[in-house]
């Protein structure tokens, strides 16, 4: 190799660690992304950063802008947030997190990041109480509070909240042509407990500590495919039904065509107050659902009981084969209300030695007499 080749190769290999060093060391910045706080856009010294799928951003920028007091411990890397009796704390570079005592944990951790402490985003926002919604359409977080402290729900009582509410959703749906959500019992029972556990126990989510994951909670009710809406310190119907209105997801689940059930629930703790006041809304996709023990393995005389949105909705029972893919017969009865609620009752007998797969609109029951 002569010594023109020798120093073109060194100039190859120069370029390559210099592209290499650009490649690794470049922050995952996202500066087109903006955050918006009950419409005002959030002015940040640092841009947020997206990694795994969510969005950090400056601590004292978001904390403060919600109302709360933060304090930074640089021997522990320990954060305090605060906010109306609320304490979270994370810690920087760990997964690891509290709210009000009890313990979380993070997909993403806390950050020093150019010379700012940067934030999970969405947890932060959901533990001081607000709704946290990511609008794709032009890169937008979108954070929405109440904006309310004090003062009470004008005497009403919770029942007349909850038939308010549901009011504006309905009259909002006919306004759209839409068919009205039928107001069920079990949802409501849903709805009203986790409103209750969230006042009761301090904290704002669809993921309760105490009683698990939406998938967790509804099958704790005998029920399945649930979309939820949730608000918290809002002082009437309307302020919810606004909000809601407001964010993206709350509002395709209010208004989709394909939603047919609702349960309501608004949970006071402090009647003085509206620090407390949490609202919730499940929704079920669909015709019909069945409410029944999901943990059931086997029923020869199946008392089958659920909510069925119209007359003569296709309950279709399959006999399965060995293979538990493929069926060897099929049935279909069709179910009715039995009162103006949607409710209905069925005694349906199987046979033993065989696998059921039952279908009432979305909703499946696995039956095995096998």
């Amino acid at each position: 190799m002569n010594q023109g080749q020798k120093k073109f190769r060194k100039y190859i290999i120069v370029f390559l660690l210099a592209s290499a060093c650009v490649l690794f060391s470049a922050p995952a910045y996202a500066a087109d992304i903006a955050v918006m706080v009950n419409g005002e856009r959030l002015t940040l010294d640092v841009a947020p950063q997206i990694q795994s799928g969510r969005t950090l951003v400056p601590m004292r920028a978001i904390a403060e802008k919600l109302g709360a007091t933060v304090q930074y411990e640089s021997s522990a890397k320990k954060i305090t947030i605060t906010k109306d009796g609320d304490t979270v704390i994370l810690y920087l570079n760990k997964s690891t997190a509290t709210i009000n005592g009890t313990a979380r944990t993070l997909d993403v951790p806390a950050q020093a990041i150019s010379g700012r402490t940067l934030v999970p985003l969405r947890f932060v926002g959901e533990s001081l109480r607000a709704t946290v919604e990511w609008v794709a359409s032009n890169r937008t977080v979108v954070v929405t509070t109440s904006g309310t402290s004090g003062g009470s729900t004008t005497g009403k009582s919770l029942e007349t909240i909850a038939d308010e509410l549901l009011s504006y959703i309905n009259d909002k749906r006919e306004q759209l042509g839409l068919e009205p959500l039928i107001l069920v019992e079990p949802l409501t029972q849903m709805a009203l407990s986790h409103s209750t556990d969230m006042a009761l126990n301090g904290f704002f989510s669809h993921d309760s500590p105490n009683l698990g994951s939406i998938e967790v909670r509804a099958k704790g009710f005998g029920l399945n495919n649930i979309a939820e809406n949730i608000a918290y310190g809002y002082p009437d119907a309307k302020s919810v039904f606004d909000a809601w209105m407001n964010s993206a997801d709350h509002r395709q689940n209010m208004l989709s065509a394909d939603a047919q059930f609702i349960g309501l629930g608004v949970y006071h703790k402090t009647v003085n107050s509206l620090d407390d006041i949490c609202f919730t809304a499940d929704f079920i996709w669909g015709d019909g659902f069945m409410v029944t023990d999901r943990s059931k393995k086997s029923a020869t005389t199946l008392n089958l009981k659920g909510y069925v949105a119209t007359n003569d909705v296709p309950l279709t029972i399959y006999t399965m084969k060995s293979d538990g893919a493929t069926y060897s017969s099929r049935k279909v009865i069709n179910l009715s209300p039995d009162s103006s609620d949607g409710a209905f009752t069925k005694t349906i007998s199987l046979a033993d030695g065989n696998l059921y797969y039952l279908y009432l609109g979305n909703d499946k029951l696995v039956i095995d007499n096998r």
